[in-house]
């Protein structure tokens, strides 16, 4: 498979497959992680199998997080509506 030199620091232009594969380095709870990045030639970043997978958790946090809080929301109304002797119940 043919490669190009870096397009950018670390980035490698793998002509055959159309596809970038880029050497990226991050700090994290201070540990220095090394991840392969791919990306496709219009520079979308190609997201590994298991991140789709942790972003649909994170969203289904937040619709329970939101749920929730209306839910909260709901209860505090209905124990104003007590308070001026209103059965939200009937309503």
């Amino acid at each position: 498979m043919g490669y190009s030199r870096p397009t950018r620091e670390g980035c490698y232009w793998l002509s055959e497959s159309e596809l970038s594969l880029e050497i990226w380095q991050c700090e994290h709870l201070d540990e220095t992680l090394v991840w392969l990045c791919w990306w496709d030639s219009a520079e979308n970043l190609l997201l590994w199998s298991s991140e789709p997978t942790e972003h649909e958790r994170q969203k289904v946090r937040l619709e329970a997080q939101r749920a929730d809080q209306k839910r909260e929301q709901a209860e505090r109304w209905a124990a104003k509506l007590r308070e001026l002797s209103v059965d939200p119940e009937v309503l």
